[in-house]
């Protein structure tokens, strides 16, 4: 009876084996780590694993979601996830071992390329009172999700103006609930770095009559200026229903990261496969057809992974 069984196991091995599909016995499985489910990186990381699976042979990737560059940095760094989307400046810091990674450098981290740039929206309700960054003082500010690179960023906003927590009463919160918070009044501003335009913005104007607040061409000049990260960037007029003006502010364009230790031929053929088969990601979201190879380094200062650095010296990228 025991051979019997045997026998039968290990016929049914031998029928899965064959039947198999190619390519299934080695293939490559990689798992990326995008942002928040809604946002534009959380669909941008899902069109690109859509075309990894699609046109590299033997290798399928999925995306899912995370607290965005932080916690993105984090998990490439110690190999958790194959690939990540980090903002430029948590990138940079993460690389070199500053500010928020001062006790925890990721210097395995490289760049594969730049994506799309998301802008810096600071929005509240309109007769709330605050015209401001200066405004912020004792109200209850959402700044984006703990340890997220909006929340890093969004610091820097507020150091620049002279305050810090101990000045706000700041919430965490993801830009859906912050959104939510808002229309039921239970918050009096928010920080938040979205692609233009933004379905969470346009529900949110939709519902309620909201405020930029603007923090002027002059201080968006000296703010960069401390910050090279990031670019200057302008909401067009009328992108929301009440926004009557130009919303002038500054945005950074999201990097796609991997670790050193990524065979050289696989981030190579990722890269390739993206700006060969872009089409495919474009109408996804309007931000993406700004994904182009002209901008592929745009805000990056981490070192290029080696198979990345071959394509776009290949392309005339870089030199």
């Amino acid at each position: 009876m025991n051979s019997n069984k045997w026998m039968l196991g290990l016929l049914l091995s031998v029928i899965l084996l064959i039947g198999a599909p190619a390519g299934a016995m080695g293939e490559e499985r990689m798992v990326m780590s995008t942002s928040a489910t809604g946002g534009s990186w959380y669909l941008f990381g899902g069109g690109l694993c859509k075309l990894i699976s699609k046109y590299i042979p033997d290798t399928s990737a999925s995306a899912k979601p995370s607290a965005s560059s932080v916690e993105n940095i984090r998990n490439v760094g110690r190999a958790r996830v194959a690939i990540g989307m980090a903002m430029p400046d948590a990138a940079y810091n993460a690389y070199n071992g500053k500010e928020d990674f001062a006790k925890e450098q990721y210097s395995d981290i490289r760049a594969l390329f730049s994506i799309h740039g998301a802008d810096t929206y600071l929005y509240t309700l309109k007769g709330s009172g605050i015209n401001s960054v200066k405004d912020f003082k004792g109200k209850k500010i959402a700044v984006g999700a703990a340890g997220s690179g909006t929340e890093a960023c969004n610091r820097l906003i507020l150091k620049y103006y002279g305050l810090t927590y101990d000045d706000i009463d700041e919430v965490f919160l993801s830009a859906g609930e912050a959104v939510q918070a808002m229309q039921d009044g239970s918050l009096d501003a928010a920080m938040y770095s979205h692609a233009t335009p933004h379905s969470l913005v346009m529900d949110l104007t939709t519902s309620r009559d909201v405020q930029f607040i603007e923090m002027g061409e002059a201080d968006i000049a000296k703010f960069i200026e401390q910050y090279p990260y990031y670019n200057v960037s302008v909401v067009k007029a009328n992108t929301y229903r009440g926004q009557d003006k130009d919303y002038p502010t500054f945005a950074y364009h999201g990097i796609i990261i991997v670790n050193k230790n990524m065979d050289e031929e696989l981030a190579y053929q990722i890269v390739k496969t993206v700006f060969e088969h872009k089409p495919e990601l474009d109408p996804i979201h309007a931000q993406f057809k700004e994904i182009t190879l002209d901008r592929a380094t745009m805000g990056v200062q981490i070192p290029f992974h080696p198979g990345a650095e071959r394509y776009l010296k290949e392309k005339g990228v870089l030199k």
